[in-house]
């Protein structure tokens, strides 16, 4: 049996052979459990890989997550909601039918939207990139993390609006990425 906390330590680290073994472990489970709600392979393996691609992408958090299978199953069924509230969306836009919606996913994959959204993150103030981390990946209210960082409710809204005035400031047009994070 593996050390979980060892090996998030590791994956923190950059060591892409402990993220190997993690994806090994959890790909096929997340992938199961997504098709129960997604109920389309194809969609349920490129969200099974996105939220994989977001674990790497977020990995120095790891170390702070108390337990991995939780964090990993909360993280996949937000993305399946988002996923359907996205294909909601995009078939009730203006009249817009779903493969008219789906242009500027075409324009830009998960994998490219993740990592801009990765180095935008990465660029934030310390205080506010943990914040923002705290809210929008691990879904805490903000009552928690005014708990958890001993600040007081209102830094932790301007943390949030700050950190979403940046990343819609790097990233504007990626009009189908922010439905994801603004919802939260």
């Amino acid at each position: 049996m593996m050390d979980e906390k060892d090996m998030l330590l590791r994956i923190s680290e950059g060591e892409e052979a402990a993220f190997h073994v993690i994806f090994v472990e959890y790909y096929p489970k997340i992938k199961n459990f997504l098709l129960k709600i997604i109920r389309d392979g194809d969609i349920t393996q490129d969200i099974a890989q996105d939220v994989f691609v977001k674990i790497w992408m977020m990995r120095s958090i790891l170390p702070e997550v108390n337990s991995f299978n939780s964090y990993l199953y909360r993280m996949s069924k937000n993305a399946a909601i988002n996923y359907l509230k996205s294909i909601s969306r995009q078939t009730s836009l203006n009249g817009i039918d779903v493969e008219d919606g789906n242009v500027i996913e075409d324009v830009l994959s998960s994998k490219e939207k993740l990592s801009a959204l990765n180095d935008v993150i990465r660029e934030m103030p310390e205080k506010r990139r943990k914040v923002f981390v705290l809210s929008r990946f691990y879904n805490k209210p903000n009552a928690e993390i005014v708990e958890e960082m001993n600040i007081t409710k209102k830094t932790v809204e301007n943390h949030i609006n700050l950190a979403m005035k940046d990343i819609n400031k790097d990233l504007l047009g990626l009009i189908s990425f922010f439905s994801f994070f603004v919802g939260g």
